[in-house]
This record gives C-alpha cells, structure tokens and sequence, in this order.
C-alpha cells in the first residue's frame, strides 16, 4: 500500500496537483489558511473527494481552529 503524505496547504489545496495515486493520502494538518471560516472546509473536502487514493487521514494543525470549538464543546 502506498501512503501519500502532505500537509501545510493553508487554503491552497486546490493548486496542489498531480499527487501519486496511493491507497490512503494522509494530510496531517493546516489545510486551512484563516482557520476559522467554515467555506475553506467545505472546498478542502470537495478537493479530497477528488483525489485519486481509497481512504484519506485529516488531522488538524494549529491553524484549523475551527475545529477547536468541536472539542471543546
């Protein structure tokens, strides 16, 4: 199985092209670029329903404080 890893995009998924066809992609945090508006996780998610691998891994990064509110509540 190949594991294909990125992170850091903050906001610029879209530009983030040509990634290896693998069986899980793993994006271990910061997709995000404000972190707190709501529209950039629903572009990211759109972007990851596009890619090529089986099973994507999304973890959050300081920047993606919109979730903070999700954990804390």
């Amino acid at each position: 199985m190949r594991v294909v890893a990125i992170s850091d995009t903050h906001g610029f998924h879209a530009q983030t092209t040509n990634l290896p066809k693998g069986g899980v992609l793993v994006h271990s945090g910061d997709f995000m670029n404000s972190g707190s508006d709501p529209a950039e996780v629903l572009s990211f998610n759109c972007w990851l329903g596009e890619q090529s691998s089986s099973r994507c891994l999304v973890t959050g990064g300081n920047l993606n404080r919109y979730f903070e509110r999700w954990v804390s509540a």
